[in-house]
């Protein structure tokens, strides 16, 4: 069988110029050495236990790294899938949004014409002839945006007469 053998200078340091200096030693000076012996047997016992050991734990951070990978690759998975259904939700939010705007605007169009129709009502009444009638209606007619002109015409003998027009003839195509 073999033997690990290891040798070792002892040099002179300040402390053991104490006892040693009588005998001519300096600080730095190879007073001796030390021989350590090893049975390779016992080495080599201990050798292949720490590789067996570095076997195990290699395996073991390969196993936990798969696993941690593996883990991390799911939770990314699940983050883009709920940021795509956020996206997407968002995007129905906006179509929505869309539609309620539009439905807005047409009921607040509806309130104007409906409020129009009411004041035009309202000059029917006290109207005591057809022209102040018709100059009522068109006055009220202007006050909503969406008429910058107004021509109203009656049928007499089948033939369109007009009867009123406003004022701003020149807005006329």
């Amino acid at each position: 069988f073999f033997v690990f053998n290891f040798l070792g200078a002892l040099e002179t340091e300040q402390v053991c110029l104490k006892c040693h200096e009588e005998q001519g030693y300096q600080v730095g000076d190879i007073r001796g050495g030390i021989r350590i012996s090893i049975p390779s047997a016992l080495y080599k016992k201990e050798l292949s236990h720490i590789e067996s050991d570095i076997k195990s734990n290699i395996l073991f951070i390969v196993l936990i790294s798969l696993l941690l990978l593996s883990l991390f690759s799911y939770f990314i998975n699940l983050l883009f899938k709920r940021y795509e259904k956020i996206l997407k939700l968002n995007q129905q939010l906006d179509s929505q949004s869309l539609k309620l705007e539009k439905m807005y605007q047409n009921e607040k169009y509806i309130k104007e014409v409906v409020k129009t129709i009411s004041d035009v009502n309202k000059v029917l009444l006290p109207s005591f002839s057809l022209q102040t009638m018709l100059n009522g209606i068109s006055n009220q007619l202007l006050k909503h945006k969406h008429y910058r002109f107004i021509w109203i015409g009656l049928v007499k003998e089948q033939l369109l007469e007009v009867a009123y027009k406003s004022a701003n003839n020149d807005l006329v195509v």
